[in-house]
């Protein structure tokens, strides 16, 4: 009996020795006694058998709705279009000082906010097959090869084309877009709403889909 409790003292003299080691090599806290490590064993099994226990709760990031309005931030002080509401703006990409290439046609509540992915559409490229050669004169991606042209097409068409004010088919929502880039070209419109503060082209057009001149 009494060796027993020798080689227990042992046992614990030398545990709390190695215990001090390791502490020390990683800076860490430690408890010093087997027994401590037992009660602490011990405390964390009622913990996970108390029925109370609740687990923590993860916060999962909230659903967007798409159907939403978006804000331009850039004020535009080249005009003033504070009294337009429900219209289109024709953006225009500046590739050059002479040359532009198209953006979208996106439908307005007003000179600063638009909606968004009004409803579900299908976009399908055979569709636009007419107007294809022009699309990829006039309305290329940054990659400007057929895949990431159709990429930005689709992606044009499902957040602005599904609210335009009046129905269009996918090919009229492109039709009606080049058309308009046709004529603001051939009025130089893009030099007169072009505002080099933004870097945006916003060329205001009505739900007839004619230009609105600028008011000053």
């Amino acid at each position: 009996m009494l060796s027993y409790f020798y080689n227990s003292y042992i046992y614990e003299v030398c545990h709390n020795y190695f215990q001090i080691i390791k502490d020390s090599l990683w800076n860490t806290p430690r408890t010093l006694t087997y027994s401590s490590h037992l009660a602490t064993a011990k405390q964390y099994q009622s913990i996970q058998m108390n029925p109370a226990f609740v687990p923590p709760v993860y916060h999962l990031k909230p659903k967007v709705n798409h159907k939403k309005l978006e804000t331009i931030l850039e004020e535009d002080e080249s005009t003033n279009y504070s009294n337009l509401t429900n219209f289109y703006f024709l953006s225009l990409f500046r590739e050059s000082a002479t040359t532009w290439s198209i953006h979208g046609l996106w439908p307005q509540t007003d000179a600063h906010n638009y909606p968004t992915y009004c409803h579900p559409v299908t976009f399908d490229l055979n569709l636009l097959e007419p107007i294809l050669d022009k699309l990829e004169q006039y309305w290329y991606s940054q990659g400007n090869t057929l895949p990431l042209d159709e990429k930005f097409w689709k992606h044009e068409y499902a957040k602005h084309g599904s609210c335009v004010y009046t129905p269009m088919t996918e090919l009229e929502y492109f039709q009606n877009t080049i058309n308009l880039y046709e004529k603001a070209l051939e009025l130089d419109l893009p030099k007169t709403f072009y505002n080099p503060q933004t870097q945006k082209c916003l060329i205001p057009v009505n739900q007839k889909l004619e230009f609105i001149p600028p008011s000053n």
